[in-house]
């Protein structure tokens, strides 16, 4: 093999899909090389959904554990960044759906919404009767 040959040998075995071939046979150094690659990239992406530090950093993070978790369903098809900011996408747009949520609700809350879960008239028990339980008392 020449130099040219060999050199391409040790790009292939430094790129994104033999680093994945390495860690889904339990190569953690691997994936740790592939998260120190990335993080940047998957970071920025994040911050851009998120627009919060605080949420881009947990972004980042549950998109790596979940990289990891399902390393198997990764195809090579695709570039693995594509599929790993696609998982970062999928995470933020959970994430916006629980704040649109727990938003509404803190609404619902502060504009009284949740009067339903009260039951009755504290002062007076008895208003709360039909009129003719009300006779009988």
């Amino acid at each position: 093999m020449g130099v040219r040959g060999a050199a391409m040998g040790f790009l292939d075995s430094d790129s994104d899909e033999a680093l994945v071939r390495k860690a889904r046979d339990g190569d953690y150094g691997a994936f740790e090389r592939l998260f120190e690659r990335h993080r940047d990239l998957v970071y920025r992406f994040a911050y851009n959904m998120a627009g919060r530090r605080d949420d881009a950093e947990d972004l980042v993070q549950e998109a790596f554990v979940r990289a990891y978790q399902n390393l198997g369903r990764y195809r090579d098809e695709a570039k693995f960044t594509t599929w790993l900011l696609r998982i970062v996408s999928n995470l933020a747009t959970d994430q916006g759906r629980m704040h649109n949520r727990r938003t509404a609700l803190e609404k619902q809350e502060a504009g009284g919404g949740l009067d339903w879960m009260t039951v009755g008239n504290v002062q007076d028990p008895v208003a709360d009767l039909e009129s003719d339980r009300r006779a009988q008392i």
